[in-house]
Protein backbone atom coordinates (compact mmCIF):
# COMPACT_ATOMS: atom_id res chain seq x y z
CA UNK A 1 0.00 0.00 0.00
CA UNK A 2 1.29 3.45 -0.90
CA UNK A 3 2.11 5.74 1.98
CA UNK A 4 -0.30 8.59 2.57
CA UNK A 5 0.99 12.04 3.42
CA UNK A 6 -0.80 14.03 6.12
CA UNK A 7 -1.09 17.79 6.59
CA UNK A 8 -2.60 18.95 9.89
CA UNK A 9 -3.96 22.49 10.13
CA UNK A 10 -4.19 23.81 13.69
CA UNK A 11 -6.26 27.00 14.16
CA UNK A 12 -5.53 29.89 16.47
CA UNK A 13 -7.26 30.89 19.68
CA UNK A 14 -11.07 31.17 19.29
CA UNK A 15 -10.74 29.55 15.84
CA UNK A 16 -12.33 26.26 16.92
CA UNK A 17 -16.01 26.06 17.71
CA UNK A 18 -16.91 25.10 21.26
CA UNK A 19 -20.09 23.09 21.69
CA UNK A 20 -22.12 21.96 24.66
CA UNK A 21 -22.45 18.35 23.53
CA UNK A 22 -20.28 16.06 21.44
CA UNK A 23 -23.34 15.39 19.31
CA UNK A 24 -23.19 19.06 18.26
CA UNK A 25 -19.57 18.98 17.09
CA UNK A 26 -20.58 19.79 13.54
CA UNK A 27 -23.11 22.42 14.59
CA UNK A 28 -23.40 25.45 12.34
CA UNK A 29 -24.17 27.57 15.41
CA UNK A 30 -21.40 26.71 17.88
CA UNK A 31 -21.71 27.91 21.45
CA UNK A 32 -18.62 30.10 21.35
CA UNK A 33 -19.09 32.21 18.24
CA UNK A 34 -22.85 32.50 18.49
CA UNK A 35 -24.64 31.94 21.77
CA UNK A 36 -21.84 32.90 24.17
CA UNK A 37 -21.18 36.24 22.53
CA UNK A 38 -24.86 37.10 22.26
CA UNK A 39 -25.42 36.22 25.90
CA UNK A 40 -22.22 37.97 26.92
CA UNK A 41 -23.43 41.17 25.30
CA UNK A 42 -26.31 41.17 27.79
CA UNK A 43 -25.12 39.30 30.87
CA UNK A 44 -21.32 38.92 30.81
CA UNK A 45 -21.06 37.16 34.18
CA UNK A 46 -23.57 34.45 33.27
CA UNK A 47 -22.01 33.91 29.84
CA UNK A 48 -18.52 33.70 31.39
CA UNK A 49 -19.75 31.04 33.81
CA UNK A 50 -20.96 28.99 30.85
CA UNK A 51 -17.64 29.41 29.06
CA UNK A 52 -15.64 28.05 31.99
CA UNK A 53 -17.97 25.06 32.18
CA UNK A 54 -17.04 21.83 30.34
CA UNK A 55 -17.42 22.26 26.58
CA UNK A 56 -16.31 20.12 23.66
CA UNK A 57 -14.10 21.26 20.82
CA UNK A 58 -15.84 21.04 17.48
CA UNK A 59 -14.51 21.87 14.05
CA UNK A 60 -12.00 24.61 13.20
CA UNK A 61 -14.07 27.27 11.51
CA UNK A 62 -12.07 30.46 11.57
CA UNK A 63 -13.81 33.61 10.53
CA UNK A 64 -15.54 32.81 7.27
CA UNK A 65 -15.24 30.45 4.32
CA UNK A 66 -13.24 32.96 2.28
CA UNK A 67 -10.83 34.01 5.02
CA UNK A 68 -10.74 31.11 7.48
CA UNK A 69 -9.23 27.67 7.69
CA UNK A 70 -11.65 26.13 5.22
CA UNK A 71 -10.19 28.41 2.56
CA UNK A 72 -6.65 27.23 3.28
CA UNK A 73 -7.66 23.57 3.45
CA UNK A 74 -9.67 23.79 0.24
CA UNK A 75 -6.79 25.49 -1.56
CA UNK A 76 -4.27 22.87 -0.47
CA UNK A 77 -6.56 20.03 -1.51
CA UNK A 78 -7.28 21.60 -4.89
CA UNK A 79 -3.55 22.01 -5.56
CA UNK A 80 -2.60 18.48 -4.54
CA UNK A 81 -5.58 16.21 -4.97
CA UNK A 82 -5.48 15.47 -1.24
CA UNK A 83 -8.69 14.56 0.61
CA UNK A 84 -9.95 16.86 3.34
CA UNK A 85 -11.16 15.70 6.75
CA UNK A 86 -11.99 17.38 10.04
CA UNK A 87 -11.14 15.83 13.38
CA UNK A 88 -13.40 15.89 16.41
CA UNK A 89 -12.42 15.11 19.97
CA UNK A 90 -13.25 11.79 21.63
CA UNK A 91 -12.23 13.35 24.95
CA UNK A 92 -10.79 16.61 26.28
CA UNK A 93 -8.55 14.80 28.76
CA UNK A 94 -5.32 13.10 27.62
CA UNK A 95 -5.21 11.04 30.82
CA UNK A 96 -8.52 9.32 30.12
CA UNK A 97 -7.50 8.65 26.52
CA UNK A 98 -4.46 6.68 27.74
CA UNK A 99 -3.34 5.32 24.40
CA UNK A 100 -6.76 4.16 23.23
CA UNK A 101 -6.50 3.78 19.45
CA UNK A 102 -10.03 2.46 18.95
CA UNK A 103 -11.88 5.75 19.42
CA UNK A 104 -12.51 7.48 16.13
CA UNK A 105 -11.20 11.01 15.73
CA UNK A 106 -12.04 11.03 12.04
CA UNK A 107 -15.29 10.18 10.23
CA UNK A 108 -13.73 7.11 8.63
CA UNK A 109 -12.59 5.52 11.92
CA UNK A 110 -9.09 6.96 11.55
CA UNK A 111 -8.28 4.87 8.45
CA UNK A 112 -6.93 6.99 5.61
CA UNK A 113 -7.75 6.19 1.99
CA UNK A 114 -5.62 8.95 0.45
CA UNK A 115 -3.20 11.69 1.34
CA UNK A 116 -5.18 14.06 3.49
CA UNK A 117 -5.39 17.61 4.83
CA UNK A 118 -6.89 17.47 8.31
CA UNK A 119 -8.49 20.41 10.08
CA UNK A 120 -7.72 19.72 13.74
CA UNK A 121 -9.83 21.66 16.25
CA UNK A 122 -8.98 21.96 19.93
CA UNK A 123 -10.13 23.59 23.14
CA UNK A 124 -8.21 26.86 22.95
CA UNK A 125 -9.13 27.75 26.55
CA UNK A 126 -6.84 25.14 28.09
CA UNK A 127 -3.10 24.82 28.64
CA UNK A 128 -1.25 24.47 25.34
CA UNK A 129 0.79 21.63 26.84
CA UNK A 130 -2.45 19.69 27.37
CA UNK A 131 -3.47 20.36 23.77
CA UNK A 132 -0.03 19.17 22.61
CA UNK A 133 -0.67 15.86 24.40
CA UNK A 134 -4.04 15.63 22.67
CA UNK A 135 -2.24 16.13 19.35
CA UNK A 136 0.05 13.27 20.34
CA UNK A 137 -2.99 11.10 21.04
CA UNK A 138 -4.46 11.95 17.67
CA UNK A 139 -1.22 11.08 15.86
CA UNK A 140 -1.01 7.85 17.84
CA UNK A 141 -4.48 6.87 16.57
CA UNK A 142 -3.57 7.80 13.03
CA UNK A 143 -0.33 5.82 13.15
CA UNK A 144 -1.88 2.71 14.71
CA UNK A 145 -4.89 2.57 12.41
CA UNK A 146 -2.96 2.98 9.19
CA UNK A 147 -0.48 0.15 9.78
CA UNK A 148 2.53 2.41 9.42
CA UNK A 149 1.46 3.57 5.95
CA UNK A 150 1.98 7.23 6.83
CA UNK A 151 4.41 9.22 4.73
CA UNK A 152 5.29 12.78 5.65
CA UNK A 153 3.44 14.64 8.37
CA UNK A 154 3.34 18.43 8.06
CA UNK A 155 2.02 20.71 10.79
CA UNK A 156 0.55 24.10 9.84
CA UNK A 157 -0.28 26.29 12.82
CA UNK A 158 -2.02 29.64 12.67
CA UNK A 159 -1.35 31.87 15.68
CA UNK A 160 -1.75 29.76 18.86
CA UNK A 161 -1.84 26.65 16.67
CA UNK A 162 1.86 27.20 16.09
CA UNK A 163 2.51 27.30 19.83
CA UNK A 164 0.62 24.03 20.30
CA UNK A 165 2.71 22.52 17.51
CA UNK A 166 5.94 23.71 19.11
CA UNK A 167 4.93 22.24 22.47
CA UNK A 168 4.43 18.91 20.73
CA UNK A 169 7.63 19.06 18.67
CA UNK A 170 9.92 20.42 21.37
CA UNK A 171 8.61 18.63 24.44
CA UNK A 172 5.79 16.11 24.13
CA UNK A 173 6.47 14.05 21.03
CA UNK A 174 10.20 13.73 20.41
CA UNK A 175 10.25 9.98 21.20
CA UNK A 176 7.13 9.07 19.23
CA UNK A 177 7.76 6.41 16.53
CA UNK A 178 6.30 8.66 13.82
CA UNK A 179 8.30 11.73 14.85
CA UNK A 180 10.87 11.23 12.09
CA UNK A 181 8.02 11.43 9.55
CA UNK A 182 7.34 15.07 10.48
CA UNK A 183 9.00 17.12 7.76
CA UNK A 184 8.30 20.71 8.81
CA UNK A 185 6.25 23.15 10.85
CA UNK A 186 4.71 26.08 8.98
CA UNK A 187 3.52 28.89 11.23
CA UNK A 188 1.19 31.70 10.19
CA UNK A 189 1.40 34.71 12.46
CA UNK A 190 2.42 32.62 15.47
CA UNK A 191 3.56 34.72 18.46
CA UNK A 192 6.78 32.76 19.02
CA UNK A 193 8.10 35.64 21.12
CA UNK A 194 4.73 36.68 22.50
CA UNK A 195 1.83 38.97 21.69
CA UNK A 196 1.80 41.94 24.10
CA UNK A 197 -1.83 42.52 23.17
CA UNK A 198 -2.67 39.51 25.39
CA UNK A 199 -1.86 41.67 28.41
CA UNK A 200 -4.94 43.81 27.75
CA UNK A 201 -7.57 41.20 28.73
CA UNK A 202 -5.26 39.71 31.39
CA UNK A 203 -4.87 43.08 33.08
CA UNK A 204 -8.53 43.90 32.41
CA UNK A 205 -7.50 47.07 30.59
CA UNK A 206 -8.75 46.09 27.12
CA UNK A 207 -10.95 48.67 25.45
CA UNK A 208 -12.82 48.58 22.18
CA UNK A 209 -14.90 51.48 21.00
CA UNK A 210 -17.54 51.18 18.32
CA UNK A 211 -16.19 54.29 16.67
CA UNK A 212 -13.04 52.38 15.75
CA UNK A 213 -10.69 53.78 18.35
CA UNK A 214 -8.75 51.68 20.81
CA UNK A 215 -5.92 49.21 20.43
CA UNK A 216 -8.10 46.12 19.87
CA UNK A 217 -10.77 47.23 17.43
CA UNK A 218 -10.09 44.33 15.06
CA UNK A 219 -12.26 42.31 17.45
CA UNK A 220 -15.26 44.13 16.04
CA UNK A 221 -14.96 42.01 12.94
CA UNK A 222 -15.29 38.83 14.97
CA UNK A 223 -18.28 40.08 16.89
CA UNK A 224 -20.13 41.84 14.10
CA UNK A 225 -22.34 38.95 13.01
CA UNK A 226 -23.09 37.81 16.55
CA UNK A 227 -23.88 41.23 17.94
CA UNK A 228 -25.76 42.58 14.95
CA UNK A 229 -25.94 46.33 15.39
CA UNK A 230 -22.98 47.04 17.63
CA UNK A 231 -23.67 49.19 20.66
CA UNK A 232 -21.00 50.29 23.06
CA UNK A 233 -22.55 48.71 26.15
CA UNK A 234 -22.83 45.37 24.33
CA UNK A 235 -19.17 45.51 23.28
CA UNK A 236 -18.14 46.44 26.84
CA UNK A 237 -20.07 43.48 28.18
CA UNK A 238 -18.43 41.05 25.76
CA UNK A 239 -15.01 42.35 26.79
CA UNK A 240 -15.94 41.82 30.43
CA UNK A 241 -17.00 38.27 29.65
CA UNK A 242 -13.65 37.56 27.96
CA UNK A 243 -11.71 39.05 30.87
CA UNK A 244 -13.62 36.87 33.33
CA UNK A 245 -12.96 33.71 31.34
CA UNK A 246 -9.24 34.44 30.92
CA UNK A 247 -8.61 35.24 34.56
CA UNK A 248 -11.16 32.94 36.17
CA UNK A 249 -10.35 29.82 38.13
CA UNK A 250 -14.08 29.49 38.76
CA UNK A 251 -13.60 32.03 41.54
CA UNK A 252 -11.05 34.31 39.85
CA UNK A 253 -8.15 32.13 40.89
CA UNK A 254 -8.28 32.95 44.59
CA UNK A 255 -8.01 29.24 45.42
CA UNK A 256 -4.99 28.89 43.16
CA UNK A 257 -6.98 27.08 40.49
CA UNK A 258 -5.68 27.44 36.98
CA UNK A 259 -8.21 29.43 35.00
CA UNK A 260 -9.57 28.59 31.58
CA UNK A 261 -7.43 31.40 30.21
CA UNK A 262 -4.04 29.86 30.92
CA UNK A 263 -3.42 29.66 27.15
CA UNK A 264 -3.85 33.43 26.94
CA UNK A 265 -1.19 33.88 29.63
CA UNK A 266 1.01 31.67 27.45
CA UNK A 267 0.75 34.33 24.73
CA UNK A 268 2.77 36.76 26.86
CA UNK A 269 6.34 37.39 25.73
CA UNK A 270 8.57 34.71 27.26
CA UNK A 271 11.13 35.65 29.92
CA UNK A 272 14.06 37.72 28.67
CA UNK A 273 12.25 38.92 25.56
CA UNK A 274 12.52 42.69 25.34
CA UNK A 275 9.49 44.76 24.41
CA UNK A 276 9.42 47.99 22.48
CA UNK A 277 8.61 50.41 25.28
CA UNK A 278 10.22 53.61 26.45
CA UNK A 279 8.99 53.31 30.04
CA UNK A 280 9.05 50.43 32.47
CA UNK A 281 7.20 47.66 30.68
CA UNK A 282 4.24 45.83 32.11
CA UNK A 283 5.34 42.82 30.13
CA UNK A 284 8.69 42.95 31.90
CA UNK A 285 6.95 43.00 35.27
CA UNK A 286 4.83 40.03 34.30
CA UNK A 287 7.65 37.99 32.80
CA UNK A 288 9.87 38.74 35.79
CA UNK A 289 7.25 36.99 37.89
CA UNK A 290 6.88 34.21 35.34
CA UNK A 291 10.65 33.69 35.21
CA UNK A 292 11.00 33.65 39.01
CA UNK A 293 11.10 30.59 41.21
CA UNK A 294 8.01 31.77 43.10
CA UNK A 295 4.73 33.15 41.85
CA UNK A 296 4.15 35.75 44.51
CA UNK A 297 2.23 38.62 42.96
CA UNK A 298 3.44 40.68 45.91
CA UNK A 299 6.82 40.84 44.17
CA UNK A 300 5.23 43.24 41.70
CA UNK A 301 5.16 47.00 42.32
CA UNK A 302 2.14 48.19 44.27
CA UNK A 303 1.01 50.42 41.42
CA UNK A 304 0.98 47.43 39.12
CA UNK A 305 -1.07 45.38 41.56
CA UNK A 306 -3.74 48.07 41.70
CA UNK A 307 -4.21 47.84 37.97
CA UNK A 308 -4.26 44.06 37.68
CA UNK A 309 -7.16 42.86 39.82
CA UNK A 310 -7.08 39.23 40.84
CA UNK A 311 -4.18 38.25 38.62
CA UNK A 312 -4.36 34.47 38.32
CA UNK A 313 -1.13 33.18 39.82
CA UNK A 314 -1.86 29.62 38.72
CA UNK A 315 -2.11 30.86 35.13
CA UNK A 316 1.24 32.62 35.54
CA UNK A 317 2.67 29.35 36.79
CA UNK A 318 1.16 27.60 33.78
CA UNK A 319 2.81 30.12 31.47
CA UNK A 320 6.18 29.70 33.16
CA UNK A 321 5.88 25.92 32.94
CA UNK A 322 5.03 26.14 29.24
CA UNK A 323 8.00 28.40 28.51
CA UNK A 324 10.34 26.09 30.43
CA UNK A 325 9.37 23.11 28.27
CA UNK A 326 10.14 24.75 24.91
CA UNK A 327 13.59 24.06 23.52
CA UNK A 328 13.88 24.91 19.87
CA UNK A 329 17.61 24.26 19.60
CA UNK A 330 17.12 20.58 20.44
CA UNK A 331 14.52 20.16 17.70
CA UNK A 332 15.80 19.17 14.23
CA UNK A 333 12.57 19.93 12.34
CA UNK A 334 12.68 23.07 10.14
CA UNK A 335 10.32 25.93 10.95
CA UNK A 336 8.91 28.08 8.15
CA UNK A 337 7.40 31.24 9.58
CA UNK A 338 5.07 33.61 7.74
CA UNK A 339 4.53 37.08 9.18
CA UNK A 340 2.23 39.88 8.09
CA UNK A 341 2.86 43.62 7.97
CA UNK A 342 0.04 46.14 7.85
CA UNK A 343 0.83 49.82 7.39
CA UNK A 344 -0.41 52.88 5.52
CA UNK A 345 1.15 51.74 2.26
CA UNK A 346 -0.09 48.18 2.72
CA UNK A 347 -3.45 48.20 4.51
CA UNK A 348 -5.41 45.05 5.19
CA UNK A 349 -7.30 43.68 2.24
CA UNK A 350 -10.29 43.20 4.53
CA UNK A 351 -12.56 46.26 4.12
CA UNK A 352 -13.53 46.23 7.81
CA UNK A 353 -9.87 46.49 8.84
CA UNK A 354 -8.52 49.02 6.35
CA UNK A 355 -8.55 51.81 8.92
CA UNK A 356 -6.52 49.76 11.42
CA UNK A 357 -2.74 50.17 11.06
CA UNK A 358 -1.21 49.53 14.47
CA UNK A 359 0.01 46.43 16.26
CA UNK A 360 0.40 46.42 20.03
CA UNK A 361 4.13 45.88 20.57
CA UNK A 362 4.23 46.49 24.32
CA UNK A 363 2.67 48.08 27.38
CA UNK A 364 4.19 50.84 29.47
CA UNK A 365 3.38 52.08 32.96
CA UNK A 366 2.46 55.76 33.25
CA UNK A 367 3.44 56.58 36.83
CA UNK A 368 2.05 60.11 36.62
CA UNK A 369 -1.47 58.92 35.85
CA UNK A 370 -1.09 55.52 37.54
CA UNK A 371 -2.22 53.61 34.48
CA UNK A 372 -0.91 51.39 31.73
CA UNK A 373 -0.65 52.47 28.14
CA UNK A 374 -0.40 50.15 25.20
CA UNK A 375 2.45 50.82 22.81
CA UNK A 376 0.77 50.69 19.40
CA UNK A 377 3.16 50.75 16.46
CA UNK A 378 2.09 51.55 12.90
CA UNK A 379 3.42 48.77 10.71
CA UNK A 380 4.57 46.86 13.77
CA UNK A 381 3.03 43.60 12.64
CA UNK A 382 -0.21 42.01 11.49
CA UNK A 383 -2.46 44.01 13.90
CA UNK A 384 -2.07 41.31 16.58
CA UNK A 385 1.43 39.80 16.54
CA UNK A 386 4.61 41.92 16.24
CA UNK A 387 6.90 41.26 13.29
CA UNK A 388 9.89 39.91 15.26
CA UNK A 389 7.65 37.58 17.24
CA UNK A 390 6.04 35.94 14.19
CA UNK A 391 9.46 35.79 12.49
CA UNK A 392 10.99 33.99 15.48
CA UNK A 393 13.71 36.55 14.87
CA UNK A 394 15.66 36.01 18.07
CA UNK A 395 16.54 32.54 16.87
CA UNK A 396 19.57 32.53 14.59
CA UNK A 397 19.32 28.91 13.51
CA UNK A 398 19.35 28.31 9.79
CA UNK A 399 16.43 25.94 10.34
CA UNK A 400 14.13 28.95 10.61
CA UNK A 401 12.93 30.42 7.31
CA UNK A 402 10.76 33.53 7.24
CA UNK A 403 8.46 35.06 4.65
CA UNK A 404 6.86 38.51 4.74
CA UNK A 405 3.38 39.21 3.39
CA UNK A 406 2.57 42.91 3.11
CA UNK A 407 -1.01 43.95 3.81
CA UNK A 408 -1.73 40.65 5.55
CA UNK A 409 -3.65 40.96 8.82
CA UNK A 410 -3.71 38.33 11.52
CA UNK A 411 -7.36 37.39 11.34
CA UNK A 412 -7.64 36.71 7.60
CA UNK A 413 -4.11 35.32 7.20
CA UNK A 414 -5.15 31.69 6.50
CA UNK A 415 -7.26 32.87 3.54
CA UNK A 416 -4.70 35.31 2.14
CA UNK A 417 -3.73 34.24 -1.38
CA UNK A 418 -0.06 35.18 -0.99
CA UNK A 419 0.10 33.18 2.22
CA UNK A 420 -1.53 30.20 0.55
CA UNK A 421 0.87 30.45 -2.40
CA UNK A 422 3.88 30.32 -0.08
CA UNK A 423 2.48 27.42 1.91
CA UNK A 424 1.96 25.50 -1.34
CA UNK A 425 5.55 26.25 -2.34
CA UNK A 426 6.90 24.94 0.96
CA UNK A 427 4.83 21.81 0.44
CA UNK A 428 6.10 21.47 -3.14
CA UNK A 429 2.52 21.72 -4.44
CA UNK A 430 1.74 23.28 -7.83
CA UNK A 431 1.12 27.02 -7.77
Amino acid sequence: MAAFNVIIVLPGTTGTSLVQSQSDETSSTPFWMDLAIKEGAVTPTLAAAQLVAPLWAGTPGGYGKDTGYASLINTLCAASGYTQLYASWPTNDPATFNGDTTTAWLPNKNVLTASTVIGWGYDWRQDNLVTAKMLQNFLSCLWANNQGNIGTITLIGHSMGGLVSRAYLEYVGSKDPWFSNIDQLITLGTPHLGAPLAMAPISETMTVTVGGKGNANFFLKLWGDALGILKQDAVDNVIKMIELVINDGHDKGKDGTQGMGVSTYQLLPPPNVATNTADASLIDFITDVVAGKTYNVGNMPAAVLKLIPDLNQANLAGAENYFSKLNYTANPIPYNCIYGVVNAQNPSLDPSLQGVLTTTTGFSYDSGNNTFLSVDTVGGGDLVVPIASAMFASNTSSSVTTFEVLGCDHITMPGNQLVQNKVRAWLNFPA
